[in-house]
């Protein structure tokens, strides 16, 4: 690997891979320019190692910190290095410049002015560095010996790893994701689950020009790539999701029992393009002890919040039909926890999708992207941020407003437990709950846009 010249790019390498062959480097005494600077990094090293040990009741923070600490001192002592030497080894200075060290990553995190996701990335990896550092302050030298004694101050310690999580990056071992785990143990158990008995939601109207779509076993592997892979058609894959540990243990009870105290951030509203659209940063239990219908955790990387979740999914074979696929870990997943009456609007994805209805029942309706998405589906401008988004309320149209939506086909379903939707990448598709409900997307293959 070459040094940069400010030694940023080197600090951040843009694979993982390279990452760990960086801090391997730093282990084995290979990257130090001298005996002087070897020594000095040692004593700050054995320090470190020494304080959080004795004090640290084996919070998982030790590795990440040391990792951004020593690789940003070593290398040529840049602007970030220096900033991150002085944080992590004067407290005093950290809380002094705290507010601005988090504006300032906040911001440029949200600025939306990068060239790529990895150039973000380095900017988001920073930002669980910073709340790391701060737990690490925060708990030091035995106050973690008095914190764990005080809910309440357990649970800002809990805010801070899920703020970093829900804003930032938390890379490789996921050693804020596993702070956060260690952290919500303290906690009392929850109050008991009172169960929302849900209303009977009546199926939106069934348009004059619609067809149901169509459904295949899980087993039709060749169907599936024949028939509606290759052809950039809908269908239903049945049974997808009934060997997920998930499909039996999945459900707003689950939630509410095993992650009652975890922040999360929710949309209020009736939909992302709506007027009254808000988004809260509240916890599970917060969320899913109201009764009324309202709220949605849409589209939320839980799996990097709450890693240990994954154990409960699957992803098939299916998504190396795309040719682009090389691996698992191609695949983007997120999360859809909602209620009756949640709604997606019509929208188009960038990918390939298999959004999978893991509990709950959700209605939903498909139009091809054949249809001209100006005079047919009515989207937003494009130089809107809802750009792949329609106007119409497609559940509940007014014709008169958006009489050219008549003409278009409307593909309908109602998903079950255990069904998987393939929509193709840039197909329109919009999603309303009729019950408690929970669907995971699982995004893969080339991107459209």
């Amino acid at each position: 690997m070459n040094l940069s010249k400010n030694g940023y790019s080197y600090i951040f390498p843009y694979s993982y891979i390279e990452w760990k062959k960086l801090v391997i480097e730093v282990r084995e005494d290979k990257c130090y320019k001298n005996l002087e600077e070897k020594n000095d990094m040692k004593l700050i090293y054995e320090t470190l190692i020494n304080d959080i040990q004795s004090t640290f009741n084996k919070l998982p923070l030790l590795p990440e910190l040391l990792w951004y600490y020593e690789v940003n001192y070593i290398f040529e002592k840049g602007v970030i290095g220096v900033l991150w030497h002085d944080i992590i080894l004067n407290e005093d200075y950290f809380f002094e410049n705290e507010k601005r060290i988090k504006n300032f990553l906040f911001n440029i995190i949200h600025s939306g002015s990068f060239n790529s996701e990895d150039e973000k990335d380095k900017w988001k990896i920073l930002y669980v560095g910073y709340c790391l550092i701060k737990i690490y302050h925060l708990t030091k030298d035995g106050k973690f010996d008095e914190i764990k004694k005080d809910y309440d101050k357990i649970k800002e310690l809990l805010k801070i790893c899920d703020n970093g999580l829900i804003i930032g990056y938390d890379l490789g071992k996921k050693y804020l994701a596993e702070c956060a785990n260690f952290l919500h143990n303290f906690l009392p158990i929850p109050p008991e689950y009172k169960e929302n008995i849900n209303k009977e939601i009546l199926l939106p109207k069934e348009e004059s020009n619609t067809i149901t779509i169509p459904t295949i076993n899980v087993e039709d592997e060749e169907t599936f790539l024949i028939e509606y892979f290759l052809k950039s058609k809908p269908v239903i894959i049945k049974e997808y999701v009934n060997k997920w540990n998930a499909f039996n243990k999945w459900n707003h009870k689950f939630f509410y029992q095993s992650f009652y105290y975890r922040s999360i951030p929710v949309e209020y509203g009736e939909s992302y393009i709506s007027s009254d659209y808000n988004s809260k940063v509240i916890t599970f239990g917060e969320y899913l002890k109201t009764t009324n219908n309202t709220g949605y955790l849409a589209q939320h990387n839980i799996f990097h919040q709450i890693p240990k979740l994954k154990d409960d999914i699957m992803i098939t074979s299916l998504i190396f039909c795309d040719s682009i696929t090389s691996d698992y870990s191609d695949v983007d997943m997120n999360i859809f926890l909602g209620k009756p009456k949640s709604y997606s609007p019509l929208h188009q994805d960038p990918r390939h999708n298999f959004f999978c209805q893991i509990n709950g029942m959700k209605f939903v309706r498909l139009i091809s992207n054949k249809y001209d998405k100006t005079k047919q589906l009515y989207c937003f401008d494009d130089d809107t941020t809802n750009k792949n988004s329609s106007k119409v309320n497609i559940f509940n149209i007014d014709k008169k407003l958006y009489p050219n939506i008549s003409d278009v086909v409307f593909e309908d379903y109602l998903m079950k437990p255990g069904d998987c939707l393939f929509i193709p990448r840039g197909y329109f598709h919009a999603m309303y709950g009729l019950t408690n409900n929970i669907s995971l997307s699982q995004w893969f293959g080339d991107t459209l846009f």
